[in-house]
Formats: structure tokens, C-alpha cells, sequence
């Protein structure tokens, strides 16, 4: 199953809204095929380890991290393919939390006389696909808030200038984050501002830029970026706003403090297949993110600097919550403080 686990990892964020899912086929004590879910749309892991097979896989034992799917979606279902193959158990590591699937699949082998096994390495398996689960469990994506301020908590100074507040590495961490999400969130504010180009430039493993989603409340927004061109933008706006340049997905959910309502907008963006989200800010989008509680994780960078107090702060509102440190660890003359909710895990 670690193996499992392994491969599963490999799908990353090409397979969402699918999950990360990973499988071996063993036969006599033998592997004799593997394969990983690598992109959305494509083969799932079983059939990709059935095709795989160095051999007949008959009477083979099959480990893969989730319970294999029962309905045909994009793909057949893998309980057909299971059972055509002829294997005698198939061992899993966690149900499937989508309604439609929990335990179906089991029952199903079980009653065509296969031996079924779960559980093995489940909280494993759960921690590879934070998005797929949230998705499934609360109808909205997995989110992380990414911030990065002076100790007096500024973002930048009053005119916009001193935009990098943090050193490389700790930008570098920040476009690893970039890199793991499907989507990356700003306000419509920062985007007129800084025009972000929301790339992955400064990690050698970077593959295609995440998905930019723009929440817009007040000021009017035209066409988005050149550099976003083919990553098909998102517009958060609040119902009975105006006219949207034809090149957004505009989304239009209720209005709440100036901006929209953050949990209808999290449920709009499930609905789009967003199933992992990183709010980058700016300030305003950050804090009403902080306030609604609608988040998962939050990865601070704090700068040892200090910027007048006039300048454009982390936070717009009085916000009252709480949060855990979970971690924190230095890159270069920067702090990176991970926290989680609290009561989270």
C-alpha cells in the first residue's frame, strides 16, 4: 500500500476534481503491475495496473489506495474491469467519500465471491487528496491562505512600491504552494494593481500555472491578463453586477460586506471543478476569508522589516478567530508559520 501511496502521489493536481489514487497488482507474491490516476479524464489507476500486467493477472491480488469506483463516468467503472480480470482480493485503503460510491464497489466484489479488505493506510491515503475529500464531505474546495507582511503586518508600503517584501527562498515555498493547488485566488483590487502573472517561474518542476480566480466587489474589471490566456479565468462577482468581458467564467453569488458571500462563492467554485484553492490576497480578500472561517490552512510569511503605518495592511477588518500553529521554519532571513484552525488537524 505505501506503494500505492507512492504512485498515487505522482497524479497531482492534473487529476482533480478526481482523486489521487494509486495501484499494485501482486500475484504469488509478485508484482506484476502498477500504475497512478494521471490526469483528469484519463485511465484510473486500476486499469492502468491491469494494463500494465507483466502476466495473466487471474487470481492476483489488487492493493490500490481508494475503493474502486462502480459508476461509469469519463471512464467505465473499475468494478467491471476487476472483475473480468479475474482477481481473487482487492485490498484498499479508504472508502470512497463520494455518496454515489461509499462501499458500493465492496459490496459488489464481495457479493461476486472476491475477498475485499480496507483500511490499510487509510489516514495516508485521506492526506493525499484534501481537495477530492472536501469536495465530497462539504461541497466546497480545500483552502489555503498564502500570506506575506512586515512584523507591523504590512503588505506594502502606501504607493504600492517594495513588492517583494520576503527574500527568494521564501517566494520560492510560495510558489511551491502555487504549484500544488488547482486554482489561486485575488481580489479584483490587486489584480488592477499588481497585475500577477501567477506563473510557477521559480521552481524547476513547475507544469501548467493553476487556474486564477478573481473575486470582484467594488471597481469594474476588463479582460484578464494576456498571461493568463488558455487557463481559463474565473470572476467572482456579486449578484446583478454588470456586463463581464466574454473571456471570464464569471460566477454570481450573493453579496456580503462589500464583496461577495465567501461560502456561496466556495460552493460556486466546487461547482466549476475547483477542488484545492490558494487566496493570495491582497488584504481585503485575505481577511474576509480569515473571517468567514471558510479555510483549511494558512502559510504566513513574515518579513523581519517594518513599513510606515500608512501602507496597505494584511488586515481590513477587525477579525476575532483563533488558529494552531502547526509549524515553523526559516528560509533565509524569513519565518514561515503554518497554522490550522483551530481544532483542526
Amino acid at each position: 500500500m505505501r506503494r500505492c501511496l507512492e504512485l498515487a502521489a505522482r497524479g497531482g493536481r492534473a487529476v482533480e476534481p478526481n482523486p489521487r489514487v494509486g495501484a499494485l497488482l501482486v500475484k504469488d507474491g509478485r508484482p506484476i503491475g502498477e500504475g497512478w490516476h494521471r490526469r483528469i479524464g484519463g485511465p484510473h489507476a486500476e486499469i492502468e495496473a491491469l494494463a500494465a500486467a507483466s502476466e495473466n493477472p487471474r487470481g492476483a491480488t489488487l492493493y490500490v489506495s481508494l475503493e474502486p469506483c462502480h459508476l461509469q463516468g469519463r471512464t467505465p467503472p473499475c468494478s467491471e474491469a476487476i472483475l473480468e480480470a479475474g482477481l481473487a482480493r482487492v485490498v484498499f485503503a479508504m472508502e470512497d467519500p463520494n455518496p454515489a460510491e461509499a462501499g458500493r464497489s465492496a459490496g459488489l466484489l464481495i457479493e461476486a465471491g472476491i475477498e475485499v479488505e480496507s483500511g490499510l493506510m487509510a489516514d495516508q491515503a485521506r492526506a493525499l487528496n484534501p481537495g477530492y475529500l472536501s469536495l465530497q464531505e462539504r461541497g466546497r474546495p480545500h483552502v489555503i491562505l498564502k500570506s506575506a507582511a512586515t512584523l507591523n503586518g504590512m503588505l506594502a508600503r502606501a504607493d504600492g512600491s517594495s513588492r517583494w517584501i520576503t527574500g527568494e527562498e521564501a517566494r520560492r515555498e510560495g510558489h511551491r504552494l502555487r504549484a500544488s493547488v488547482g486554482a489561486v485566488a485575488l481580489g479584483a483590487e490587486t489584480v488592477r494593481l499588481d497585475r500577477p502573472v501567477l506563473d510557477l517561474r521559480m521552481i524547476e518542476d513547475g507544469d501548467t500555472p493553476p487556474r486564477p480566480v478573481v473575486f470582484g466587489g467594488r471597481g469594474e474589471l476588463g479582460a484578464p491578463d494576456p498571461a493568463w490566456e488558455g487557463r481559463s479565468p474565473i470572476l467572482v462577482l456579486p449578484e446583478g453586477r454588470g456586463g463581464v468581458d466574454a473571456a471570464w467564467t464569471r460566477l454570481s453569488v450573493p453579496e456580503a460586506e462589500g464583496g461577495v458571500d465567501i461560502a456561496a462563492a466556495l460552493a460556486a467554485l466546487a461547482g466549476e471543478g475547483v477542488a484545492s484553492l490558494l487566496v493570495e490576497g491582497g488584504g481585503r480578500l485575505f481577511s474576509a476569508f480569515l473571517s468567514s472561517g471558510q479555510w483549511d490552512r494558512w502559510e504566513h510569511f513574515l518579513a523581519p522589516g517594518l513599513f510606515p503605518a500608512d501602507g496597505r495592511p494584511l488586515w481590513t477588518r477587525n477579525i476575532e478567530t483563533s488558529a494552531r500553529i502547526a509549524g515553523v521554519k526559516s528560509l533565509g532571513k524569513d519565518l514561515q508559520i503554518s497554522l490550522v484552525p483551530e481544532g483542526g488537524a
